[in-house]
């Protein structure tokens, strides 16, 4: 999955500290709108300052945030 995505963005040097594959996209819209966009399947990469959701079936990034 990382691989992909360093393809389509630049990624932070370090190491994420967690990739979850998207199985419930209704609980994670009403947690953030920067959900808002997500599907199930999707994946989440978060590392300590940024987080990326990745559409695996269509290879896009559906958002992304930096802090």
């Amino acid at each position: 999955i990382i691989a992909r995505v360093a393809k389509l963005t630049s990624l932070p040097q370090e190491e994420p500290y967690e990739i979850v594959r998207v199985q419930d996209q209704d609980d994670l819209r009403k947690q953030n709108p920067f959900y808002k966009d997500v599907k199930e399947g999707d994946y989440i990469i978060m590392y300590k300052n940024a987080a990326i959701i990745y559409d695996l079936r269509n290879n896009t990034i559906v958002a992304m945030k930096r802090d």
